[in-house]
């Protein structure tokens, strides 16, 4: 009798702590699965691009554009998803210099559109106007390992995609604007404004992916090509002077 006692005590405390934990998960847990690098629906040679929005965090100290390219593009790279891409990638974020549509190739004026997507697989902006009309289609709330974050992220960006002046990534006056990764309205770029010293998340854009690039023929093809040619024109020159006769 003591012994089933301490069997139903000892049990009750496991369910007390799988429960606990549970719980626990269920408040501070985020949400993970695989990357998803190619959206469903898409044929292979439709061009897109993906946005995350990293999992590590850096301050914002730099008006070098250059060093938060290089940021977010290791962060890509840890991930194997993504690294496999081999695509380039930038932030989506400006200092006095840059601008963030600039910076990323996504000012509407300028740059040919394609499509956004997150790595949930979901569509972000259709086109740059899109993007940068005030609000988005899904927030880039995933990162580079497939996992949904909520996180207060540095951009230094307007929701037109231009520097906020005097709040872009490495500002004087210790104060940079950030968004939110969990939002989709304008507070996806332009929130409230934090010291560049704080360490925050950055967001992620790739080049443009699913383009099909025709290959280059070896120079043994090209001679082969080149001879076709050359015997056909001679053929052709035959033809005519046997008419002629």
């Amino acid at each position: 009798m003591k012994k089933q006692l301490i069997g139903i005590v000892g049990k009750r405390k496991q369910l007390i702590v799988i429960l606990m934990v549970t719980i626990l998960f269920g408040i501070y847990g985020t949400v993970h699965a695989s990357p998803i690098t190619h959206p469903q629906g898409l044929s292979p040679d439709t061009p897109y691009r993906l946005a995350f929005v990293t999992a590590g965090f850096a301050q914002a100290t730099s008006n070098n554009i250059a060093a938060y390219n290089v940021f977010v593009t290791g962060q890509a790279l840890a991930s194997t998803a993504l690294a496999d891409l081999n695509t380039g990638w930038s932030v989506i974020g400006s200092t006095s210099a840059v601008d963030a549509k600039t910076n990323t190739a996504t000012d509407p004026t300028q740059d040919a559109s394609v499509p956004i997507y997150n790595l949930a697989g979901l569509m972000v902006a259709s086109s740059y106007t899109d993007l940068w009309d005030g609000a988005l289609l899904n927030p880039i709330n995933v990162d580079q390992y497939g996992t949904a974050w909520a996180q207060k992220v540095f951009t230094g960006t307007a929701t037109d995609g231009s520097g906020i002046a005097g709040y872009q990534l490495g500002a004087d006056g210790d104060r940079v604007r950030h968004g939110e990764s969990q939002l989709a309205g304008a507070g996806w770029t332009s929130g409230d404004w934090a010291g560049d010293l704080t360490s925050l998340h950055y967001y992620a854009i790739s080049n443009v992916l699913g383009q099909q690039v025709s290959p280059v023929p070896e120079p043994a093809t090209i001679l082969l090509i080149g001879s076709g040619l050359a015997g056909l024109a001679a053929a052709r020159r035959r033809k005519k002077l046997q008419a002629a006769l």
